[in-house]
């Protein structure tokens, strides 16, 4: 059966209907429903709980992380990024949920971008469990993201050179977890500042 979800705010139970029953709770609406206030609300544990032990969770041109472990270094991150997701126009047909999303964190804005959106955002569920988890970033803000983030890994380098060696892999990439998402965001800040510096 085909459902679908339109607008901003994911409620696939309005209050004015009865809520959410136990007979609905696993219905993959209502999970993704679940996983987006979990996720909000940095409930870490609940939120990896919410994954098959198998699952995969890319963020295509971003990461790919499969497993339990990989994918709690994932939200450990955005705990500490102070992360926040919003699935929206959400349609789901059998065991899969499209969606698209957009995300907001701390990490973001102080590489100077408001926030970042991802269509399509595809959630496959096996055993009330999610087994993948795929969502792809607009290529604009992907290309703005990276833009931004090889401008400042010189000076990275340069005035933290322990940390740009513990946070980034050799290719300059960034290693999502939540010891390097409390670092980054004081360092990209003093970044900026430092160039607003130089422009006066």
């Amino acid at each position: 059966m085909r459902r679908s979800l339109g607008g901003s705010t994911l409620n696939p139970y309005p209050a004015e209907k009865g809520g959410e029953t136990l007979e609905n709770q696993k219905e993959p609406l209502s999970q993704v429903k679940k996983l987006q206030d979990l996720i909000n609300r940095h409930a870490v544990d609940e939120t990896v709980d919410m994954f098959a032990d198998d699952a995969e969770l890319e963020l295509v041109g971003l990461n790919h992380l499969v497993g339990k472990e990989e994918i709690r270094n994932g939200f450990e991150y955005d705990e500490a990024v102070n992360s926040e997701l919003e699935f929206f126009e959400c349609i789901s047909e059998g065991n899969i949920v499209n969606c698209r999303m957009k995300e907001r964190n701390d990490r973001l804005m102080a590489l100077g971008l408001s926030e970042a959106r991802y269509t399509p955002c595809v959630l496959e569920f096996k055993d009330g469990l999610i087994q993948k988890f795929s969502a792809t970033i607009h290529p604009g803000i992907l290309r703005a993201m990276e833009d931004k983030w090889r401008a400042f890994l010189p000076w990275f380098s340069e005035h933290y050179p322990v940390e740009h060696s513990q946070m980034t892999t050799p290719e300059g990439l960034f290693i999502g977890n939540g010891e390097n998402g409390r670092k980054v965001v004081p360092i990209l800040n003093e970044w900026r500042s430092s160039l607003e510096e130089s422009d006066e």
